[in-house]
């Protein structure tokens, strides 16, 4: 083990159990990790404001990458964001209703969609605590969002990525936190984007750095780090391009490995 300076989290599926919750185990070991100078930083497809109670709860005060990096918040007043152009949030809100599938758009910390009765954005609202603005998405169409999601089955999913690519290929880069979702992000943008910022701000050098994922997402921020680990329930791709695989995420799988590669016990 080399002499680590920091790591970077994704939330669900990674540092959360599957009640979307912190557990004693991994609050208590990463106040160790922190207690011996190592900083911590949160990196997840989350909005801010859903990112926040887990922040707070760990008491961190490291910069955020939120919404997959398209948005990192150094503090509340100085926020770093590389969002989706107007064009192109025009062109989404036109697949979405020719394909006949749910779209979400995020700006300034607000979630819209047209579908806010639909099971897709019902099981959304309770995972994420938020609760949509609906009504047309047309007014968005005018300027940038942070990020796009459309949410369906993986296979309905399947189908609809290369009609978004073959619109907006030269645009837009896509990636999925779930099966059942397909995030749009602005070209070039992604959580290894995002954590380099903050290893800038915080003098961190990424050779000496650790992140944990489970979703395609994280997959080049795992990249960008000297120590990349998979979760045991991670997708298989993640997986193949991790240096480590940790225990499942409703295991304490992140603070067992840590406490094992940190020596804490």
């Amino acid at each position: 083990m080399q002499d680590m300076q920091g790591i970077f989290f994704d939330l669900d599926g990674t540092l959360l159990n599957r009640k979307h919750q912190l557990s004693q185990a991994t609050v208590q070991t990463i106040a160790q990790l922190k207690s011996r100078g190592i900083k911590v930083c949160l990196a997840s497809g989350r909005t801010y404001h859903s990112m926040l109670p887990f922040y707070q709860q760990l008491n961190l005060d490291t910069p955020l990458a939120c919404y997959n990096g398209a948005k990192v918040v150094f503090a509340p007043n100085e926020i770093q964001e590389q969002g989706l152009a107007a064009h192109v949030v025009q062109e989404l809100i036109k697949i979405s209703r020719e394909e006949q599938v749910h779209l979400n758009l995020y700006r300034d910390e607000v979630w819209y969609t047209e579908r806010v009765d639909s099971i897709e954005a019902q099981q959304y609202a309770q995972k994420t605590q938020m609760t949509p603005q609906g009504g047309s998405l047309d007014a968005l169409a005018q300027s940038t969002c942070t990020k796009a999601l459309f949410i369906a089955s993986p296979e309905r999913l399947a189908e609809l990525a290369p009609v978004v690519k073959a619109h907006l290929g030269d645009y837009i880069d896509l990636t999925s936190a779930m099966s059942h979702f397909l995030e749009v992000l602005r070209k070039g943008v992604n959580k290894a984007w995002a954590i380099s910022q903050i290893a800038q701000r915080l003098d961190l050098d990424l050779t000496r750095c650790l992140a944990f994922g489970d979703g395609l997402n994280d997959l080049e921020m795992l990249q960008a780090v000297a120590h990349g680990v998979a979760m045991d329930n991670a997708h298989s791709t993640l997986k193949q391009h991790a240096q480590a695989v940790a225990e499942h995420h409703d295991e304490d799988g992140v603070a067992r490995y840590l406490r094992t590669y940190f020596e804490l016990d």
